[in-house]
């Protein structure tokens, strides 16, 4: 359990660990940079089959105008999460969200801002992870970017992002990246999205009958996104490769 800004580094394995709500091997409520490590075979009963990582528990502030009544407000709390150079998340699994990895903010996200940050780049594979939505990721309220990242045989045993997930006011960035024969039940085998998503100079592959991308674009959707796709190559057996929900 963290609760201050932590590097972990160095050849480092989180193996066979377990929890019963929170992060099979982690739970950070704080900046958290993670280089040189492996997850293996780490499990959850909730979220975050091997990191799970949130902003921390609002605390408030009165305000006194002059001339006005009191006032509370909420002050706002970050967090950073960042994943480089040789790592490898594997075998994890988790019961609710986010296979090997859930994002996210606390219940009452603050006027729906984005309130953290993810950064995972380069010699990063996450490989056969598990979880009912998003098999690898799961992505709440937060500012996204994956680059040279590879995502293989993950999977969402019940609802969408075989591989990714990412919903609430979240905006998604990949580029170079690799996606193969990921899998969901329901909708995106590889990626589903509900706000902005960017995917640039990537490669989809699958041997499964399912969409690569899905996006819900639906007119109750109460956040405003777009879809930006460019360069990417896509090998799959059934069309539509991209679905849009309007």
């Amino acid at each position: 359990f963290i609760l201050c800004s932590t590097i972990i580094r160095s050849l480092t394995i989180f193996v066979n660990n377990k929890a019963s709500n929170y992060g099979g091997a982690l739970y950070a409520l704080r900046n958290l940079t993670i280089t040189n490590t492996d997850f293996k075979d780490n499990k959850v009963n909730g979220s975050g089959g091997a990191i799970y990582t949130r902003n921390g528990r609002a605390t408030y502030s009165t305000i006194y105008d002059r001339g006005a009544p009191a006032y509370t407000v909420a002050n706002k709390l970050y967090y950073q999460l960042y994943i480089k150079g040789n790592c490898v998340f594997e075998n994890n699994v988790a019961e609710n969200e986010g296979g090997a990895i859930f994002v996210g903010a606390n219940d009452y996200a603050i006027d729906d801002d984005l309130l953290g940050y993810l950064n995972i780049a380069k010699d990063v594979s996450f490989i056969n992870n598990n979880a009912s939505n998003a098999g690898a990721i799961s992505i709440e309220y937060c500012e996204s970017f994956i680059n040279g990242v590879d995502f293989t045989n993950n999977y969402a045993n019940i609802g969408g992002g075989g591989a990714i997930a990412a919903t609430g006011k979240s905006t998604l960035i990949i580029d170079k990246s690799n996606f193969n024969n990921n899998f969901a039940e329901e909708y995106g085998g590889s990626i589903f999205s509900v706000n902005q998503l960017n995917i640039t100079n990537s490669n989809f592959k699958s041997s499964k009958e399912m969409d690569f991308i899905n996006y819900y674009g639906h007119e109750d959707n109460e956040y405003e996104g777009c879809l930006y796709l460019k360069n990417n190559n896509m090998d799959g057996n059934i069309l539509p490769l991209v679905s849009i929900d309007t």
